[in-house]
């Protein structure tokens, strides 16, 4: 069942929180996105995407490390961060190889 402060995943009926608590940016009727603290860190990610085409094999290959392509801010989020106080998310952004070969016309 749906709960407030909780996203949906596509992994079937499992709810994952979202915020630990709500702060002064939201207000009642509208959201203020400049008084949302922010972390302090901004990391920029070395991004790695390679598509390669095998019109021979009728095939297209693309490998990545999957980071993201634009900056982020420090995960999980350091105890002396601000933004600690609403979310407590401990997963690291972290590489991880990912390769999928897919039809050169679908």
């Amino acid at each position: 069942m749906p709960r407030k402060h909780h996203v949906y995943t596509c992994e079937g009926d499992r709810y994952e929180p979202v915020a630990h608590r709500s702060g002064d940016w939201i207000v009642v009727g509208h959201y203020e996105p400049d008084s949302k603290p922010s972390v302090y860190v901004e990391i920029h990610w070395p991004e790695d995407l390679e598509m390669s085409s095998q019109p021979d094999h009728n095939i297209r290959e693309i490998t990545t490390n999957n980071l993201p392509n634009h900056p982020t801010g420090e995960f999980p989020i350091s105890r002396q961060d601000d933004g600690v106080r609403y979310q407590r998310n401990g997963n690291p952004v972290r590489l991880q190889d990912f390769s999928m070969t897919l039809p050169q016309t679908p």
